[in-house]
């Protein structure tokens, strides 16, 4: 009996032993398994991390691209502006070209026209010399006549050719 009495203690004890063990074997599942799920949380974490991360990143990224693009659009506007000053010069100084061609124009017509008078006043004046010359000679040789051949109405008001041409 006695040592029935000690087996059954000493199984008794073994199989506290036993259930000791398993009890901490469990529990180091279950601490295992947390870790585990510690260890999942961590990497999802750094995942979650890592994609705001990414995203913050993407976000600057358009935001850099956004300012490129204004700054590219302002370098554009202010090329076209320049372009359009350049324009507005050189529509500028055609049309004060064309005012100077024009004034130069009227200059040149003016002065043709004051040598077209200057030529018209000389060939009139030559003209009027001729005529006066030509006036003095048919006066001279009409004195001549008159003073060869005496008129029978030399006291009549009227010329000889206009008595005669009446009826």
């Amino acid at each position: 009996d006695i040592q029935d009495n000690e087996t059954v203690k000493a199984a008794t004890a073994k199989a506290k032993q036993v259930a000791h063990d398993i009890q901490e074997s469990e529990a180091v599942q279950k601490a295992t398994e947390k870790a585990r799920q510690v260890a999942h949380d961590i990497q999802e974490s750094e995942a979650v991390q890592a994609a705001t991360e990414k995203a913050k990143q993407v976000v600057r990224d358009v935001q850099e691209n956004e300012h490129v693009q204004a700054a590219a659009a302002h370098a554009k506007q202010v090329v076209h502006d320049i372009q359009e000053n350049e324009t507005v010069q050189e529509a500028t100084a055609q049309a004060k070209q064309v005012a100077h061609d024009i004034q130069e124009n009227e200059h040149v017509q003016a002065a043709t026209a004051h040598v077209k008078q200057t030529v018209h006043d000389i060939e009139e004046s030559e003209a009027v010399q001729s005529a006066k010359a030509k006036a003095k000679q048919w006066g001279d040789d009409f004195q001549a006549k008159e003073s060869k051949e005496p008129s029978p109405k030399a006291s009549s008001d009227e010329p000889a050719s206009s008595s005669t041409s009446r009826p």
